[in-house]
């Protein structure tokens, strides 16, 4: 990721103001230098808004003039050739730029000498261009000629020669030599002070600089300090609206945002947001760098949608002022492109990195530092897709770049090598691995010395390799000294720390560390040191997460973290048969899920049952509405083959963004001023072991919750009464190929085999070790992958008669299962108020019943296929609700019906067809019937539904894979089904694969007459269940793929009730 820092270089590219010439100004005659002068300004003034080809041709107009009346020898030709190499440089013609810039240079030395000021200038203007396309060695000579010649023809005591130091000062940052940089900026600081004085905003600009340095050292808080100093003084003499203090707050922010303050670096972007849009609007060139700031704050947040969001809006007014190909495009590009990888799209990943390099080999050509920045960028992505011959090509050939242009001795340089021990060390080559950590750790030490976050990540890689080698003493010293780079001391404030993620992973590093002696060496201390080192690394979290609002903070380190949490307690547990190590576990396991659904659903509890104004309300609803209507359409685009960075796609891009910033805004005023809302939105307590036993189980049930880590699964049986239970399965063999497998079989009657031999050791590895003690009646909590599995078509032994399925021994037969997201979340939907009482008892649809609806909503050549038993289904339905229900069936069945209605029933009943977006959950839909047929806006998608506010006890969904959808580690999957929970639903019924609807409407006809009959939902749907394959004249018909598709989530309590 890169973002963007303010140097206070005076870097002479002059821009002065002009006036733009009216039509009548526009003739002149020969010898008419006046008007040669209006078109210089003129250039000057289009240069400062972007309008680079107009300023272009203004000055070429100029330049004519001054020529044939005063010939091409002047100081003014001087200036235009000055100013036009500025607007090249701007436009990325860096070469023809350079020749501008050295023909000024020329002119200068030839009419006023050697020197003067003026060849000064155009030093400078040489050096910052070299210094822009990576010719640092080059550039440095500039500047040293440059400040060479004001000390000796003007002294020390000239204004211009602390800007000389400084200048020279960030050639030494770029290539990586700062200790050079900082005595530099320190000779610039002295010397404003003697000039200025204290409080001037020359001394700022020098405190801003060493601010830069010391933040790129690892001195955060150092960098800190003299940034607010730069602010302060800022303040002081030029006020808040000026764009020099917009500068000192980004500066804060990405000082914070490196040491892993990301709320605090947000706060200060957002105060360089204001003052820019405030001097120069919200669209200005001056703002783009701020949106890009803002949107590495989220991403670094882990807020990655959001982080796009903020990218694009960069991205779209880059494009508008410079046009396709620059460079300022690709640095956003990259930007996009890793918060993609994050989201683990590496498919898209690799178009934004590719369209980067292309970039940049275009204007830069092959060897330039951020081509090597590209090649890291997509070794890294290959890494995360686990191709490693593809990672190792890409990452040499950045290493091997970057000691050429940047010498050995190079932070970039250091990188590259630790990127490639990675590689090496996934790949279980450890001696290659540790020698290129070698090679990082020395580099890392030169440039940073021994306190730094890169020094602390390349001991932590070290401490890893010697752990896996169990020379664990070595491991131990390597992680003392990686806490040592990080100023960590046990037990100290968390304040002073460099970096908090690198500390958390650091800690992660120290719990698997001591697991590891445990299993080793089989001595309890060491389980009792991982505990108090996972205690020390949830207060690690806790103390980001107060940094922060984001509520994807950290997912990814937080279940490394949970895991060797887990492991350690599970051991003392065993050990001890202590409740406390249990109890700790479960609480683990429960803050481990689904997250972001439960902070999501206090957040809408909140904006019901805080007292907010009715007129908010609608004010809050409608621009989640508007947001929603964009990004369908948005989508739309893109699924007809516009890339993300076409203009009209980052158009509304650029709407949605000024959208929920004001949504945002909006939200903000709730909580300052409701402190209801604040408190319900904020309360995200979990459930304990003792709750679950009083609260939600019933007499002969249980609570099977489990924990999928990358080493172990966790499996707690909570029984009504008695001790839990509490087990730990070795993840030694693929447990998400096995879940692939079993559900290839499950679903599809061609795959027999297939699916016994899956559904066997899916059952011996989940239900096996606690089956004995597994009463009738189980409320199944799964994590990860499992949440794919429908555990009542597990069998538990081998079928009778492999060509009969009623003689399969399915766990269907044996007991009852219902689903939960977590336990938490089950208590939160069975005790969920809804702020309206439904009047309608049952709506239902059914689209694709009535023949002519057989367009499909999409520009595709196969159609969606009729649902010709959908119509009875929805009858069969109705016929068990006489009173209050509500059919819609064919071409009524629209989804502007279905929102219209659905928040006025109790039971929505919808028969039609579904598509699961496994990549972007927030993309599966449903389909309703649509007039047209020829666009999709019968669609209903997932993120449609978290505008409905529905007052449904149970919605049923008899589709196609509405259950299914992109899984998120911590979180679970992102499906339609989870979203109706969102929207309100106490309770769901779905399928997580395609089923056959004529088969699925004999099913429904079973579980609505055992809800009418007063049975709990989930032994309807097991009665349903059996009661299907009890009365099917065909073995074929009991195959699982027919009616173990159905799970049902949430509150189980009788209809009636």
């Amino acid at each position: 990721m890169q973002y963007i820092k303010y140097l206070s270089v005076t870097a002479v590219m002059l821009l002065i103001g002009g006036q733009f010439l009216s039509a009548q100004e526009r003739e002149w005659e020969v010898g008419d230098t006046s008007y040669a002068q209006k078109l210089l300004d003129a250039g000057k003034r289009l240069t400062q808004e972007g309008k680079l080809i107009e300023a272009l041709s203004t000055l070429q107009m100029a330049e004519d003039i001054y020529i044939q009346t005063t010939g091409e020898t002047t100081k003014e030709i001087a200036t235009i050739y000055d100013q036009m190499g500025q607007v090249l440089a701007y436009m990325n013609k860096f070469n023809e730029s350079i020749t501008y810039f050295e023909k000024a240079l020329d002119i200068r030395r030839e009419i006023f000498g050697e020197g003067d000021m003026q060849v000064v200038i155009s030093l400078n203007n040489l050096a910052l261009t070299l210094k822009i396309i990576g010719e640092y060695e080059r550039a440095g000579e500039y500047y040293e000629k440059s400040l060479k010649l004001i000390l000796e023809n003007y002294g020390e005591d000239h204004k211009n020669a602390p800007i000389a130091y400084s200048n020279l000062a960030a050639n030494y940052n770029k290539r990586g030599e700062y200790k050079k940089s900082i005595e530099c900026d320190s000779q610039a600081l002295s010397l404003r002070i003697k000039l200025y004085g204290e409080n001037s905003p020359e001394v700022a600009a020098s405190y801003n600089n060493l601010g830069i340095n010391f933040q790129d050292i690892g001195d955060f808080d150092k960098s800190i300090e003299l940034h607010k100093k730069a602010l302060s003084i800022r303040l002081k003499t030029l006020k808040f609206l000026h764009k020099h203090t917009a500068f000192s707050y980004s500066n804060l922010g990405t000082a914070y945002m490196d040491k892993g303050d990301y709320q605090r670096q947000l706060e200060y972007q957002q105060k360089a947001f204001e003052i820019y849009k405030n001097l120069y609007g919200d669209e200005s060139l001056e703002i783009i760098s701020v949106y890009n700031n803002i949107g590495l704050g989220y991403y670094y947040l882990g807020d990655y949608e959001r982080a796009i969001s903020y990218l694009s809006k960069a991205l779209f007014l880059v494009k508008k002022y410079y046009g396709e190909k620059h460079i300022d495009i690709a640095t956003t590009l990259n930007n996009i492109g890793s918060c993609y990888s994050s989201l683990k799209d590496y498919q898209k990943a690799t178009e934004y990195q590719m369209d980067a390099l292309e970039i940049r080999l275009e204007v830069f050509g092959d060897k330039h530092p951020t081509v090597a920045d590209s090649y890291n960028n997509l070794g890294t992505i290959a890494y995360d897709r686990k191709d490693f011959k593809e990672s190792v090509k890409f990452h040499q050939k950045a290493l091997e770049l970057r000691k050429s242009l940047l010498g050995k001795e190079h932070p970039n340089v250091a990188s590259s090598n630790f990127n490639l021990g990675l590689v090496y060390e996934e790949k279980g080559e450890l001696n290659i691995a540790q020698t290129y950590y070698q090679s990082a750790l020395n580099e890392n030490i030169i440039v940073f010395g021994g306190r730094h976050p890169e020094v602390a990540k390349v001991y932590r890689a070290l401490a890893s390799i010697a752990i896996q080698r169990q020379s664990f003493t070595e491991a131990e010293n390597l992680l003392k000294k990686s806490f040592g780079a990080l100023s960590f001391q046990s037990g100290h404030s968390l304040s002073s720390i460099s970096s908090i993620p690198g500390l958390l992973l650091t800690q992660n590093t120290q719990i698997n560390l001591f697991n590891k002696k445990y299993d080793v060496l089989k001595h309890s201390s060491y389980l009792h040191a991982s505990r108090r080192a996972y205690q020390e690394a949830f207060e690690t979290i806790q103390y980001q997460s107060e940094l922060s609002s984001s509520k994807a903070i950290l997912r990814e380190n937080i279940q490394s973290t949970f895991e060797g949490a887990m492991i350690a307690n599970h051991s003392l547990y065993s050990l001890t048969d202590s409740a406390i190590y249990l109890k700790d576990a479960f609480f683990i396991a429960e803050n481990a899920k689904a997250q972001l659904l439960y902070a999501s659903i206090k957040e809408s509890n909140a904006l019901k049952f805080s007292g907010i104004p009715d007129s908010l309300l609608q004010q809050e609803y409608d621009l989640r509405v508007d947001i929603t209507y964009f990004d369908k359409k948005r989508r739309e685009l893109l699924q007809k083959g516009y890339e993300a960075i076409d203009t009209t796609v980052l158009s509304l891009s650029n709407q949605i963004f000024d959208l929920e910033q004001e949504l945002e805004a909006l939200k903000k005023q709730f909580e300052e001023a409701y402190p209801a809302y604040h408190r319900l939105k904020y309360d995200r307590s979990t459930i304990s072991i003792s709750e679950v036993q009083q609260e939600l189980l019933k007499p002969d049930q249980a609570l099977l919750e489990y924990f999928v880590g990358d080493s172990s699964i966790f499996i707690f049986l909570i029984p009504k009464e008695g001790a839990p239970i509490l087990k730990e399965v070795k993840k030694d063999f693929p447990l998400e190929d096995w879940v692939a497998k079993f559900r290839e079989g499950v679903s599809n009657t061609n795959k027999v085999k297939t699916y016994l031999k899956y559904a066997q050791l899916l059952y011996d590895t989940l239900i096996q070790p606690v089956a004995e003690q597994l009463p009738e009646r189980v409320i199944i909590v799964p994590d990860g992958v499992l949440g794919y599995l429908p555990f009542s078509a597990l069998l538990s032994g081998q079928p009778g008669n492999i060509g009969n399925p009623k003689t399969y021994p399915f766990l269907l037969k044996e007991h009852q299962f219902s689903y939960s997201y977590s336990a938490t979340l089950l208590k939160e939907m069975r005790d969920k108020e809804h702020r309206h009482q439904a009047e309608g008892q049952l709506l239902a649809f059914a689209p694709f019943f009535e023949s002519e609806i057989a367009g499909r909503t999409e520009q595709r050549s196969d159609a969606w296929k009729k649902l010709p038993f959908t119509g009875p289904e929805v009858k069969r339905v109705a016929s068990f609700f006489p009173k209050k229900h509500l059919i819609f069936s064919g071409k009524k069945a629209t989804k502007e019906a279905f929102l219209q209605d659905a928040a006025h029933y109790r039971f929505l009943h919808i028969a039609t067809h579904g598509q699961a977006d496994d990549r972007v959950g927030d993309y599966s839909f449903l389909v309703f019937a649509s007039p047209t047929d020829t666009s999709t806006a019968a669609r209903l998608f997932v993120r449609e539904l978290y505008n409905l506010e529905l007052n449904a006890d149970m919605v049923v969904l008899s589709a196609c894979q509405v259950g299914a959808g992109q899984l998120q580690r911590g979180e679970g999957i992102i499906s339609l089904a989870r979203a109706f929970a969102y929207a309100g639903a106490k309770s769901l019924v779905f399928p997580i694969w395609s089923v056959n609807d004529g088969k699925t409407a004999e099913l429904m006809g079973y579980f609505y007459k055992y809800l009418a009959e007063g049975a709990p939902k989930d032994e309807a749907l097991r009665s349903a269940q059996l009661k299907y394959l009890d009365q099917q004249p065909s073995n074929f018909a009991k195959h699982p793929a027919f009616w173990a598709a159905f799970s049902a989530v949430g509150d189980m309590r009788a209809i009636n009730q």
